[in-house]
């Protein structure tokens, strides 16, 4: 299973939609409930005029909200990598949407023969209203996101008359870039969100994820969809025996947690621990990261990771992990 599929079922249930809309819109206030969403088709198909080629637009996740002062349709697009046209392509969705809405009007209106004069021409009356969309881009990139925060960002501006630029519409890109915001920001998520971004933001950090493990108690007791979700996405199932052991009563959450980053230190002796230790090299190397920083961040050795630090950057762009460690290896060995 992907690491998109895997954020995809999580989210999938009502509640951690809920959780996430709340955390993300107001605040971590309970505004939304699980009971209010209504779970809509992902699929958006549009064609311009009869004959026109058929443009299929997939949301990763769409609920309907309706409550009280509130009835919004929410997508999710949830992506791992920067999206430099993500307000076009926000906008495209939503478009994709509010055409999907007003199809659903005409032919109500067909059915129901009730417009006349201006409105039948227009194929909706004069009172229809469309529900509001929102699109929210959930990015998980190890890369800070970078890209343009709304339409206006993208244009080019140089040959256009200032009294022409007020003519010019803007739309914005929602963004969440759950590794690079604020802890303090993450832990506004109801329920267990926050401590699962906080557990992705620094999974390869040992040493910060070990103090806040340390700090903060609720990295006890977890909800078993948290577990299952980090186990699947980070490709640690031994975060499921720590939950098992918890839910049966043996177990401090807390320390089970700190004997799999011991357990992890460990494994970095081995091969298959070093090869991870060279892929994480090589990403915070990709990023602009010295060696000195780096071997805080994975809290390892400096002469360690000052060794396969020079090698990725001998390689560099492409970081071959094998070949690295077996060149570490023979030099090690020299």
């Amino acid at each position: 299973m992907g690491q998109e599929t895997t954020m995809l079922l999580f989210y999938e249930k009502k509640e951690h939609f809920a959780d996430l809309v709340n955390g993300w819109i107001f605040g971590g206030a309970a505004r939304i409930s699980p009971e209010s969403l209504r779970k809509e088709d992902r699929r958006s198909v549009r064609r311009s005029r009869p004959g026109d080629t058929i443009h299929n637009r997939y949301r990763d996740i769409v609920h309907r909200v309706e409550q009280a002062r509130i009835r919004v349709v929410i997508g999710t697009e949830l992506q791992s990598y920067v999206d430099y046209l993500a307000p076009v392509r926000s906008m495209d969705y939503d478009v994709a949407s509010y055409n999907e809405q007003i199809r659903a009007l005409e032919s109500h209106h067909r059915k129901a023969k009730d417009l006349r004069e201006d409105e039948f021409l227009a194929g909706i009356g004069k009172d229809d209203r469309l529900i509001p969309t929102i699109t929210l881009i959930l990015y998980f990139g190890q890369r800070e996101w970078d890209a343009a925060g709304n339409l206006h960002e993208l244009l080019l501006w140089e040959q256009i008359p200032e009294e022409m630029r007020a003519y010019i519409g803007n739309y914005p890109a929602h963004v969440l870039d759950v590794y690079h915001m604020p802890d303090k920001r993450l832990l506004e998520f109801p329920g267990d969100m926050g401590y699962m971004f906080l557990y992705l933001k620094y999974q390869e950090n040992k040493k910060e994820l070990e103090r806040m493990i340390e700090e903060l108690p609720a990295f006890r007791h977890l909800d078993r969809d948290v577990y299952e979700t980090l186990a699947e996405y980070t490709n640690t199932p031994e975060l499921l025996e720590i939950n098992e052991k918890q839910e049966g009563g043996d177990a401090d959450m807390r320390n089970g947690l700190r004997e799999l980053i011991e357990d992890g230190r460990a494994e970095g002796k081995e091969e298959g621990g070093v090869l991870k230790i060279i892929s994480m090299v090589s990403r915070k190397y990709a990023k602009g990261k010295d060696a000195e920083t780096i071997a805080v961040d994975l809290d390892e050795p400096l002469d360690e990771i000052l060794s396969i630090y020079q090698l990725v950057r001998k390689y560099a762009p492409e970081c071959d992990a094998e070949k690295i460690y077996e060149e570490l290896i023979r030099t090690t060995a020299d």
